[in-house]
């Protein structure tokens, strides 16, 4: 049976697709690359296979980006600020206070950004093969690969689904090909690629408060173990699992042992600490502070002040960390309690 659709109003007019089925902490999944068509995902056996078995201990929740799958087609914003913005958007609709995030390959910086920007909203993140930076994939976007994507779209997705298989299992990366292109347009997944590789959660770290499981295999060609590790020493209370095997996918090899490590990692409570003392916040902070308690955007911050969105969402991810903030309302009380902002009737 097809997992049911339902439809979230989201950021920009956009209607974001996603379905929940399962029981237990919600484990929300945002789209890998960024696009995601989690209808025809449903018809690849290994991957239905694998979500059947982590619902069973938890309720997945998943989505497709805007401009890709289900979602609305005319309109996207592939950006970290916008696909958390997106997720944001199917949690409140499913009327969600908190929530564990499962982070795949690029989906990791998207749950990485979450949790840093709304830490009260997450109790557990999991990351598999996944990475912090675009840059930490020593990513390079071949003038071969980049030709291959504008002129032959067909061309493009098979060679690309083959390699992300490991030229192993055929049938399977064709049937990821042709999900691929039932995803999105090929002008869509131009711009989404461009967006991804500029990805970079590090001015999000700071932020995170839940525990975060860091999971590869160890003879994993891109998502190393070394890639792992230094996750792990970037990340706050992050822990690092290394499983058997090869594949980039939690779906192939051993998926069970995928599944025993999420549902182990899941029922651990968040044993979130208590807030360190505030610490005194540089005059550029508490700039940012007055703009974020007036209502500012990350984006509209960065306008204000003159400097670039990753500099402005790292003032933020500091603020938060220094004053003990679990996210923007408890950042307003902080300054106004302290007079960086006044009330708007005063």
């Amino acid at each position: 049976m097809h997992p049911q659709v339902s439809f979230a109003p989201g950021p920009g007019g956009r209607t974001i697709a996603y379905t929940a089925f399962g029981d237990g902490t919600p484990l929300v999944m945002p789209a890998t690359w960024p696009w995601s068509h989690f209808s025809r995902e449903w018809e690849i056996t290994p991957m239905r296979a694998w979500l059947e078995k982590l619902a069973a201990h938890c309720r997945i929740v998943r989505y497709d980006a805007g401009g890709t799958g289900l979602s609305s087609r005319d309109s996207f914003d592939f950006s970290l600020d916008g696909q958390a913005a997106e997720m944001e958007a199917v949690i409140d609709h499913l009327g969600l206070a908190s929530v564990a995030l499962w982070g795949g390959i690029s989906g990791g910086p998207i749950a990485l950004a979450f949790a840093g920007t709304r830490p009260h909203r997450v109790s557990h993140v999991l990351l598999w093969t996944s990475y912090i930076s675009a840059a930490d994939l020593g990513w390079v976007d071949a003038a071969a690969v980049g030709a291959m994507r504008t002129q032959n779209w067909k061309l493009f997705t098979e060679t690309f689904a083959h390699a992300a298989f490991q030229w192993s299992n055929a049938d399977l990366a064709s049937e990821y090909a042709a999900l691929t292109r039932d995803a999105m347009s090929q002008e869509v997944a131009i711009e989404g690629w461009r967006a991804i590789a500029a990805h970079d959660a590090t001015p999000y770290l700071a932020g995170i408060r839940c525990p975060t499981l860091v999971m590869t295999r160890r003879d994993e060609r891109l998502f190393t173990v070394d890639l792992a590790r230094r996750m792990c020493e970037a990340i706050p209370r992050a822990r690092l699992l290394v499983l058997p095997g090869s594949e980039t996918g939690p779906y192939m090899g051993d998926s069970d042992a995928v599944v025993r490590a999420a549902r182990e990692f899941l029922e651990q409570p968040p044993a979130e600490p208590a807030p360190a003392a505030p610490m005194k916040l540089s005059p550029r902070e508490a700039e940012v502070l007055g703009l974020l308690a007036g209502g500012r955007t990350a984006r509209e911050i960065a306008e204000a002040l003159s400097i670039s969105l990753p500099t402005a969402q790292r003032h933020i991810s500091n603020i938060y960390a220094k004053i003990g903030a679990r996210g923007r309302v408890e950042a307003v009380t902080y300054a106004l309690q302290r007079g960086i902002v006044r009330p708007r009737d005063e």
